[in-house]
């Protein structure tokens, strides 16, 4: 998150930014407890780093989860009563376990935003933002997003027209240029500087690779172990150090509010407080 925060800046040093964290059916016991799960409190650190407001849509929610007001997950946003089981007509947050309903759980969402903008209306000075030096020396700022061309590419490889190929078509947003390889043997190669390369592709019901780096011995991936035909978008981590040289081998074929501040035990990279920040705007 913070290579994004920073090569935003980079672009645009006046974009504002703002951090929006939402919730799934295991999270909702720690946040009514005021714990934050793992990923937004990494988050968090960089949010207090860069003076970035934050906001999490779900501690409402949550509460009222935990204390039985609501349930989390119905077909149906409104749950009749149970007298058999003593339980009371109640409303539901979602039909699965995240996404809400618009009658109920979107609903709390939208106030928690509002209430959110209110207090953070007056904070903060218009401007080009500054780029303090790294949280973390070796984030994700120089990362990108690198599309193939046949100069990367050994072998009978085909590039997919969108007007005449459905797969082209359908993933056009996400692949721009999509290539297929049919041949055992088909290969592409490539040369970086860095500590991560990875591979975005789709994925077939019987497809397998052979990935070399820094004149290494090989390493077979075969893939995948499960294959969704309706969602085959994957990615594969091709190293994890600094290589000059990756080969890759085809295998086979195919404040006003108490929920605008941080929870009083979550520490982050400032002093933990039970007011809002400054620079910080919190929301449940």
């Amino acid at each position: 998150m913070e290579g994004v925060v920073r090569q935003i800046w980079k672009a645009d040093a006046a974009t504002e930014i703002c951090f929006v964290y939402t919730m799934h059916e295991g999270m909702t016991n720690d946040l009514a407890a005021g714990r934050f799960p793992r990923s937004a409190s990494a988050m968090e650190h960089i949010a207090d780093h860069y003076g970035i407001p934050s906001i999490h849509l779900a501690m409402e929610a949550a509460r009222r989860i935990r204390v039985g007001e609501w349930i989390f997950k119905s077909p149906k946003p409104d749950v009749p009563a149970d007298p058999d089981r003593g339980f009371p007509a109640r409303k539901a947050f979602a039909p699965d376990g995240c996404h809400p309903f618009a009658e109920t759980g979107h609903r709390l969402y939208t106030e928690a935003l509002a209430r959110a903008f209110e207090r953070m209306e007056n904070l903060g000075q218009p401007g080009a933002h500054a780029l303090p030096e790294p949280f973390t020396p070796d984030n994700h700022e120089n990362a990108m997003m690198i599309l193939l061309s046949r100069d990367f590419l050994i072998g009978s490889w085909w590039k997919l027209d969108r007007t005449t190929n459905a797969l082209a078509r359908n993933f056009a947003r996400q692949l721009p240029v999509l290539w297929q390889a049919t041949e055992a043997g088909d290969s592409l190669r490539f040369s970086f500087h860095g500590r991560w390369a990875a591979l975005y592709d789709l994925l077939g019901p019987d497809g397998g690779c052979k990935v070399q780096a820094n004149a290494g011995p090989g390493q077979k991936s075969r893939r995948p172990k499960v294959f969704r035909r309706n969602s085959p978008l994957a990615s594969l981590l091709l190293s994890q150090r600094s290589a000059r040289d990756i080969f890759l081998r085809r295998a086979s074929p195919c404040g006003h509010f108490w929920e605008n501040s941080a929870p009083w035990n979550f520490q982050t990279g400032s002093k933990a407080a039970p007011d809002l920040r400054s620079s910080h705007a919190r929301n449940a």
